[in-house]
């Protein structure tokens, strides 16, 4: 049955190969006559520096370059004119055609690399979108290999829209290769973290968070899998090996993210508006980092400048949800969170008290890691007397979700439970309630009624 995707692809298909039949019966030269690189000279121009392109060194291919033989003839044909036609328009629409064949034209890799360099920008173009199309259907090994050739081709492109469609390609490419190669895409896009244009270097940190974050979360997801695989007496395939593969990949992920997270941190100190924000969302991603990404986030804390703050405060959320934060890992993100409750916007003041009681709730000894020794309890008490209801309602429930940790606090709920907003009181009493429940062996905490 034919669908509407296959009848797309191959409307595609037709269309390409009209076009290059009309092409070919205008320009009248002969696939056998043409002196265009063949792959073995593109191969080679490939590897010159930046300076050597620019200078012309070594650029004129010999004319008597082999056509490919791939026993695809439809393919054989396109790659010929991609490869060896005179005519840059030929080149362009035949490697359009060709990433319109998808994982057919896998085979074709190792001439459709070199091809990235083209001396024409508008058919280096198509061979950026051709080398993405290819691997995203190709399996894993084609992926591995197109990364690796667009991660290369990204330190020495000279067009920015082209820099701008690599970045795009490579993060599209990571996603159907191996956790290895999100490494090699990720330290590449880190690189471009210093490029002259704020918008291929805003492009690129963002597609840093979504290369290895993807990585490390499919990573996470297959060793919780094999986990429970192992608690249910069911053997894996790859034995105990498998279970230490997926460990070390996540620690080769981690070093990798460090860098990252470095360069990001370095980066955010020049940045401005959307920058900024790109830069705090893909360090969310980025996972905690050793405490770099933390203290990162917790200087953007600080700032809580619109979306940056709320973005920091987000990451701040899921790695505390993730696992237990240590009282050294999260003294910074405490003490930017303390000046936050002062910040004259309601929302950051909300916002603030509401991850306290999250990190409250991950920190074993949540009584004295505040910033001059202050309890997190202690910075919600100060909340609990905000101008603003709904600070004061969320410092109330955060104090609740703390349980015997808000002990401090029961005299503060106490007058809380008294609030003139009705919000506030039935925060207040919840919170008493759940304190006087996790503290059993305590005298029982008499509740306000109102």
């Amino acid at each position: 049955m034919l669908t509407m995707s296959s009848f797309r692809r191959a409307r595609n298909l037709s269309r390409s190969f009209l076009l290059l039949t009309i092409s070919a019966a205008v320009f009248g030269a002969p696939l056998s006559s043409c002196n265009y690189p063949g792959p073995a000279a593109f191969r080679a121009w490939y590897t010159l520096s930046a300076q050597e392109r620019e200078e012309g060194s070594g650029a004129v291919p010999p004319a008597d370059a082999p056509a490919p033989a791939l026993d695809d003839p439809y393919l054989d044909e396109l790659l010929g004119r991609a490869l060896r036609s005179t005519y840059p328009e030929e080149r362009r629409m035949a490697m359009d055609a060709i990433g319109d064949l998808g994982g057919r034209a896998a085979a074709a890799l190792p001439y459709i690399v070199p091809s990235l360099g083209d001396p024409e920008p508008r058919v280096r173009e198509k061979v950026i979108d051709s080398l993405r199309d290819i691997s995203v259907r190709a399996g894993r090994e084609a992926a591995a290999s197109v990364a690796q050739a667009l991660a290369k081709h990204l330190g020495v492109e000279t067009d920015p829209r082209l820099r701008r469609d690599t970045i795009q390609a490579l993060a599209k490419t990571a996603q159907s290769a191996d956790p290895s190669t999100a490494i090699v895409v990720a330290d590449a896009l880190t690189a471009m973290l210093g490029d002259p244009d704020p918008r291929l270097a805003e492009r690129a940190a963002s597609a840093i968070g979504d290369v290895l974050g993807r990585a490390r979360s499919d990573l996470q997801a297959r060793r919780a899998l094999l986990e429970a695989r192992g608690r249910m007496g069911v053997a894996d395939p790859g034995g105990d090996d498998g279970l230490v593969e997926i460990e070390r990949q996540i620690a080769a992920l981690d070093e990798a993210a460090g860098r990252a997270v470095d360069a990001l941190g370095a980066r955010l100190r020049f940045a401005h508006g959307d920058m900024r924000e790109e830069i705090i969302e893909s360090v969310g991603r980025l996972g905690p980092a050793g405490g770099r990404t933390l203290a990162i986030l917790a200087e953007a804390v600080r700032g809580a400048e619109g979306d940056v703050g709320e973005e920091a405060m987000d990451a701040f959320e899921r790695f505390a949800k993730e696992r237990a934060l240590s009282a050294g890992e999260i003294a910074p993100v405490l003490e930017a969170l303390a000046a936050s409750l002062s910040h004259f916007d309601d929302d950051v003041r909300e916002d603030a008290v509401e991850l306290l009681g999250i990190i409250g709730r991950s920190v074993p000894d949540v009584e004295a890691v505040g910033p001059g020794g202050a309890s997190i309890a202690s910075l919600l008490v100060r909340a609990l007397a905000d101008p603003d209801a709904g600070v004061r309602e969320e410092a109330a429930e955060a104090l609740g979700l703390l349980g015997k940790g808000a002990r401090e606090a029961v005299t503060a709920l106490e007058r809380a439970a008294l609030d003139p907003k009705k919000g506030v009181r039935k925060a207040a009493r919840e919170a008493l309630w759940r304190i006087e429940r996790d503290t059993a062996a305590s005298p029982a905490v008499e509740i306000p009624r109102r």
